[in-house]
């Protein structure tokens, strides 16, 4: 198992899987290697269980295809793709409706969303 290894002037050993999924090893200065790696392989089912939730955690792109959620004022709502000559994006309260290729509508139409939600509370 790769891990980043950081010695310092400390009692005790640490383990920390960064927002990478990298494992991070702070141990004290005099501390073996044969020690430290027994310590790793005792917490591998927690190493593998956390490194597995950040991957999962991680972003993905979205594809704007129909039925994929997205957030909005804490709710996570479905986008319907319309192929109709009508130009961008609109929002009913239940799901989105986007055009066909109008990605970019719908990036404009989020920045609008948080112009008019996020800007009156950021005056306080």
């Amino acid at each position: 198992m790769n891990y980043h290894l950081i010695r310092s002037k400390r009692k005790t050993l640490s383990l920390k899987i960064n927002s990478n999924a990298e494992l991070i090893v702070r141990a004290p200065n005099r501390l073996s290697v044969k020690k430290i790696e027994q310590f790793i392989n005792e917490k591998s089912n927690w190493i593998d269980k956390k490194s597995t939730s950040i991957h999962a955690k991680k972003l993905q792109k979205p594809h704007y295809t129909k039925g994929e959620k997205f957030l909005y004022l804490g709710g996570e709502y479905p986008l319907s793709v319309n192929t109709s000559h009508a130009k961008g994006l609109s929002f009913d309260g239940q799901m989105f409706s986007l055009d066909v290729g109008e990605k970019k509508e719908f990036l404009a139409w989020y920045k609008a969303a948080f112009k008019k939600v996020a800007l009156p509370r950021l005056d306080y």
